[in-house]
């Protein structure tokens, strides 16, 4: 935990989000303004227990869902599996890059993870750069 704070946290965001194309308190500031309303919007309805049906369940099942769709696009070669007398050969390893459309940019890639090949080549760049890399 240190360790993904120190490297992604605090001054390490400020130093990395200096000509970003969006500041990078603003995709945080929005899932806690959404959530925030949510949750307020429930207890304002006397069903307090739909925020966990809305928003923790959804995360727990249809996020995991989705990214197994989105790793099997960004990874997966358009020919696997290939077989060879009767075997199956190993797969070659590989990344892409997506150009989702809107929907599919909220969907599946709101931090900016469509920029794959990029995220390989260099790990340590902050999600908000990504579009910019």
């Amino acid at each position: 935990v240190w360790l993904a704070a120190d490297k992604y946290g605090g001054s390490a965001r400020k130093q990395a989000s200096g000509n970003s194309l969006s500041p990078s308190w603003l995709a945080p500031m929005v899932t806690i303004v959404f959530n925030g309303l949510l949750f307020a919007l429930c207890i304002v309805t006397g069903r307090w227990y739909l925020y966990i049906l809305l928003w923790g369940y959804p995360i727990a099942a249809v996020a995991i869902a989705l990214n197994i769709v989105r790793t099997i696009a960004e990874h997966q070669p358009e020919d696997y599996p290939v077989y060879k007398d009767g075997r199956e050969q190993a797969m070659m390893p590989l990344a892409r890059t997506t150009a989702p459309n809107w929907f599919e940019k909220w969907l599946m890639y709101q931090a900016n993870f469509n920029y794959h090949i990029e995220h390989h080549l260099f790990p340590a760049i902050p999600q908000h750069n990504l579009a910019k890399l």
